[in-house]
């Protein structure tokens, strides 16, 4: 489990332009790979969600410290609305001073 997961922080334009978002240029692969799993722009709230529950019960695969705070990988399933699941990894910052990590990005693992 991500420390503070219960805290974490998804910025909603991080989901819609960017993780959701079929003409961002690194986004729309991975859009293509959220909607497989039936995250739709719509609710992307359930995608928020979802990827909170990964870095409740994910796995932190590694931690590096940068100047800003650290990073955490994150592992784990993330269920879809279809009921279709996948392993995703998942990057969240935790800034120094801050005790709420935030979703940089996450990927199809």
């Amino acid at each position: 489990m991500l420390h503070n997961a219960l805290h974490a922080r998804i910025d909603p334009r991080t989901i819609l332009e960017y993780l959701l978002s079929e003409t961002h240029p690194t986004g729309r692969h991975k859009a293509k790979a959220f909607r497989k799993l039936g995250f739709e722009p719509e609710h992307w709230s359930w995608l928020a969600l979802a990827l909170k529950l990964v870095a409740i019960s994910g796995s932190v695969e590694r931690h590096t410290v940068i100047p800003f705070g650290t990073l955490y990988l994150v592992s784990g399933t993330l269920i879809g609305p279809s009921g279709r699941a996948a392993r995703f990894g998942t990057v969240w910052l935790a800034p120094t001073g801050d005790m709420a990590p935030r979703l940089v990005t996450a990927y199809p693992e």
